[in-house]
This record gives structure tokens, C-alpha cells and sequence, in this order.
């Protein structure tokens, strides 16, 4: 087995969710990520703790969609449930054989089954508990990055077999020098935008959610986000490709939005709810082992020298009270003359920090 599946699983069990004697994890996947699987479950093993797996077969999402009657997309086996609520931890596993699987099936069973109260109820559950996100490199998701399989997986084991207790502590003490900050004016390529951030707070993202991680983050008040900011990498949402994206803000919303494809589809997610036009979050990439872009968000909003904001909805851990069906994470690159300041100070110059 090659030596940084090995070192990712250790990474995973031992530091993302911690696991101790007599603890069950939850691990779910594609049967395309068996080499971590394999390794996850000799750590766990090891750990003395028991590992469940919950397993997709490929082609099994696109069967459900176009077979599956309403009936069957309200529901949900009761054994879900309860190996969710069996479970102590939680590994999710991104690992696509086709990463547009679903892209002709209805939209409408999609939707139906998203809004299944079961469903809700499941994923309340497993993240209640210690979860953590990650990525399993598959031919499709190289393809998707514009890499071969080799390429890929040396992208994605340099942005996770890092020294996180480092990184931790790095991002501990940038969440200090900002605490107590009112106001975040950022400003580059087509950019100034304001947002109050007094009484909210900074949240370092260390390794223990998401795997590759590395950002800061905070949900501004709601209405206090005015100017404008144009993303510079293309975005992707839902399946849908937006490309790149310009937003202007007033008293928190969104008043004017151009993107350069799917502009129909921006107009319907915006109005999806009243907290879809709204920032949920404000991010700062502090990843500098992730050197490109690749179109998935896991990796993206994490690249050392980007920013990125949230459509929709907030995170109650920074004091974000705004509430939506979407959260839409759009990456911009600040490699290039852009600039942070808290309380007018400078804080970020062209992607690297100046505290």
C-alpha cells in the first residue's frame, strides 16, 4: 500500500476524530476508495475501537434517482439510524467514479429526497458527533482537477500529510491578533467590500472537520455587508458551472449579481429563500501547500493566498444568525495586490499575512 494512504488514515483516526477503545466509526464511501478504507480500518483496529462501513457502489445514486418512486425517496431504512446513532465518529470519504453521475437525472427527485425529514434527521445525528470530511483520489476526480491519477494523488497527500498540531497553532494565534476586530474591508481586482464583524468571531478550521483544511472564518452581521467583489476563479455549484462571478452588496444583500454562464440558475438561487442573497461566512484560505485550483471546494476554499464567501447560510460557532437551504462557497485568488484590513489596519497583503 503506498506509505501516504497509511499516513492519511493516522491522520484521520488519531487526530481528526480521535478515536479511542470502544468507539465505533461510521465510515462512508465509494467501494473506489477500498485502499483508505483498508487502511482506516487497521488504524481503528488498532485503536481498539470498531469500524462500520456504509458503502455506494458506482453507478447506485444514478439507479435510486431514476427508479425510485416518491415513496421511496421519503424514505430511509431505520438501520441507518441506528448504526448513526451507534456510531461515536464520523469519516466521509469523497470518491467519485463519475463525478457527473447525476447530471441528467430529474431535479425534482433530488429535491424531494433532500427535503426528507428522515434525512435531516440522519445527518443531525452523525454531525452532532466528531466528523471529518475528505477526498480519496479517483481517476474521475483527477480528471475533474485537469491532472492525471499520479498528479492528483501527489496534490492531494501534500495538502492532508502535514503537520497539523503546527498548523493549529499557527492559526490559534492569527485568531488572536483578530479578536475583537468591528469592521473587515477587503479590497482587489474589481474589489472593495465592507462587512461589520463586532460581536462575531474568528474560527480557526485546524484538521478535525475537514481533511485537507487550513482557513479562518467568521459569519458577518447581516446587514452590514456594502461594495462590491468579483471572484476571479471559476464557481461551481449544486453541478451547475457558473464560471466567474461579480457581486454588489447593499445592507447585507445581494443587488446585482453577473456571472458568465447560468445566469437563470444564479437569479433562482438567490431567491431560493430570504437568506440565500446574504454572506453566511467570510474565509480565509491559510493552506499553502495547495498550490491550484481544482473546481472542488473541499481543497479550494482552503488554497493559501484566497479568500472566499459563503451565499446563505451562517455558522452559530462564529455568531452568524443567518439562515438558509444554501451554503455557496466562492473562492477569489488575493495573490495579486489584494488586500485585508481589520479596523483599517492591514492585516493581508497579496495572499500572505502582515501580523
Amino acid at each position: 500500500m503506498d506509505q501516504r494512504i497509511e499516513n492519511l488514515a493516522k491522520i484521520l483516526v488519531n487526530y481528526s476524530v480521535r478515536i479511542k477503545k470502544g468507539e465505533k466509526v461510521l465510515i462512508k464511501a465509494t467501494t473506489e476508495a477500498t485502499p483508505l478504507l483498508l487502511a482506516l480500518q487497521k488504524e481503528i483496529l488498532e485503536n481498539g475501537g470498531y469500524p462500520m462501513f456504509d458503502l455506494t457502489l458506482p453507478g447506485e445514486k444514478y439507479n435510486f434517482y431514476k427508479y425510485a418512486g416518491k415513496e421511496q425517496l421519503l424514505d430511509l431504512p431505520q438501520f441507518k439510524i441506528v448504526q448513526a446513532k451507534e456510531a461515536s465518529a464520523y469519516i466521509s470519504i469523497i470518491s467519485d467514479t463519475n463525478t457527473e453521475d447525476l447530471a441528467n437525472v430529474e431535479e425534482e427527485k433530488v429535491r424531494i429526497y433532500w427535503k426528507n425529514k428522515k434525512i435531516k434527521k440522519l445527518y443531525d445525528i452523525v454531525y452532532g458527533k466528531k466528523w471529518v470530511v475528505t477526498l480519496y483520489p479517483t481517476n474521475a476526480l483527477a480528471q475533474k482537477a485537469g491532472m492525471n491519477l499520479q498528479e492528483f494523488e501527489d496534490f492531494v497527500y501534500e495538502a492532508t500529510n502535514i503537520d497539523w498540531e503546527k498548523i493549529s497553532r499557527e492559526q490559534k494565534r492569527l485568531v488572536k491578533k483578530l479578536h475583537g476586530g468591528k469592521e473587515v474591508r477587503i479590497v482587489g481586482e474589481e474589489t472593495d467590500l465592507i462587512m461589520k464583524i463586532e460581536g462575531r468571531k474568528f474560527v480557526s478550521c485546524d484538521g478535525r472537520e475537514n481533511m485537507p483544511d487550513g482557513e479562518i472564518f467568521i459569519s458577518p452581521v447581516e446587514n452590514s455587508v456594502n461594495g462590491h467583489i468579483y471572484f476571479n476563479f471559476p464557481s461551481r455549484y449544486q453541478g451547475t458551472e457558473f464560471g466567474k462571478l461579480w457581486l454588489k452588496f447593499k445592507n447585507g444583500k445581494v443587488v446585482d449579481a453577473k456571472v458568465e454562464k447560468n445566469a437563470h440558475k444564479l437569479e433562482g438561487l438567490l431567491k431560493i429563500d430570504r437568506g440565500a442573497s446574504r454572506v453566511g461566512e467570510f474565509g480565509i484560505g491559510n493552506n499553502y501547500n495547495i498550490k491550484r485550483y481544482i473546481n472542488e471546494v473541499l481543497f479550494d476554499e482552503k488554497i493559501g493566498g484566497t479568500i472566499h464567501i459563503a451565499l446563505g447560510d451562517s455558522y452559530e460557532e462564529s455568531g452568524g444568525k443567518n439562515k438558509s437551504r444554501i451554503h455557496w462557497d466562492i473562492v477569489k485568488d488575493m495573490k495579486k495586490g489584494g488586500k485585508i484590513y481589520i479596523d483599517g489596519k492591514l492585516v493581508y497583503k497579496n495572499g500572505k499575512w502582515c501580523i
